[in-house]
């Protein structure tokens, strides 16, 4: 089995300036990075560079909260993980509802065991447009598909 050796030239890390080339695991060791990480930024190429060994932080997304709810203030930003400590939900649980979301309301924070109501209502009570017969059968006579 070959191994790949990965050449530094940065100033940033001295200690990868003790040995002309590393392997894998060791940058992984000095720098703390990830083997899984440092195999994607190292794809194609043999040098090591300041750029590439760089610690990227990536900070948690806070979301607006617009509501009432007793220990929360309007206005304020939360985190996902903060949103699903109020509700008493599981944090997966929480993100499936916020992902697309921008502010987050009283309904989203309800607790795990309430439904949603998924009870199938008729598209003329949600929509009362087509309001005569005729209407009406115009309207079934275009839904139906053309041979």
């Amino acid at each position: 089995m070959n191994l790949k050796r990965y050449k530094y030239s940065g100033h940033d890390w001295p200690e990868l300036k003790e040995k002309p080339f590393y392997f894998l695991s060791e940058i992984s060791a000095i720098t703390g990075l990830t083997d899984s990480t440092l195999r994607n930024r190292l794809r194609n190429t043999d040098t090591l560079t300041d750029v590439k060994l760089v610690r990227r932080k990536i900070s948690a997304r806070k979301l607006k909260y617009t509501g009432k709810k007793k220990g929360m203030r309007n206005g304020a930003f939360y985190t996902m993980l903060e949103y699903a400590k109020i509700a008493g939900i599981c944090e997966a649980t929480m993100w499936g509802r916020l992902k697309d979301c921008e502010e987050v309301s009283d309904y989203m924070l309800r607790p795990a065991e309430t439904k949603y109501n998924n009870a199938k209502r008729c598209i003329a009570d949600l929509y009362p447009i087509l309001e005569t017969e005729q209407q009406r059968v115009s309207a079934k006579w275009l839904k139906m598909k053309l041979l």
